[in-house]
């Protein structure tokens, strides 16, 4: 089984984790929210992987503009998604926080830079979604799932292999 992390915005964060095979793939995409769907149907629908979708629940108040636009793309996605039949959560990210034992997002990306020991160049975006998707496996599975287990890459075509 496979979980998708989603961190929603202009420029989405996006993990793909395939948890048997300790890998975790992770991607920034930028574009309208049909481009997004168009790309994670490539994962979801076209075969590799994942039944499990988790999206960051939006959860501030920025302004009416981002606000309004936010919802509408975490909305729109997610209902596309479930009319396919997928398995999607809002996941609020102080459940992915607590169950990590870290403090805030700043920790978050500090504690997945560091356990992956990689030189990737990651961005909040990915590791908001990482931690999402690691999120999604502790809620099917129970067990917290370390950083160091996995393999990261932000290699696109190893996600599709």
């Amino acid at each position: 089984m496979s979980y998708i992390g989603l961190d929603l915005a202009i420029v989405s964060g996006i993990c793909v984790l395939d948890a048997e095979r300790k890998e975790a793939f992770l991607f920034q995409h930028k574009g309208s929210p049909i481009e997004l769907l168009s790309f994670l149907i490539t994962f979801i629908l076209d075969g590799t992987t994942a039944q499990k979708v988790g999206i960051e629940e939006l959860h501030q108040f920025r302004n009416a503009t981002t606000t309004r636009s936010l919802l509408q793309r975490s909305g729109f996605i997610r209902y596309t998604l479930e009319s396919y039949g997928i398995d999607t959560k809002e996941i609020h990210m102080e459940s992915v926080l607590s169950m990590l034992q870290l403090k805030s997002k700043k920790e978050l990306f500090d504690y997945i830079l560091l356990g992956t020991k990689s030189l990737l160049s990651l961005t909040s975006n990915h590791t908001d979604a990482l931690g999402i998707a690691l999120y999604m496996y502790y809620l099917d599975t129970g067990n917290v799932l370390s950083i160091e287990e996995l393999e990261v890459s932000t290699d696109v075509s190893r996600a599709l292999a």
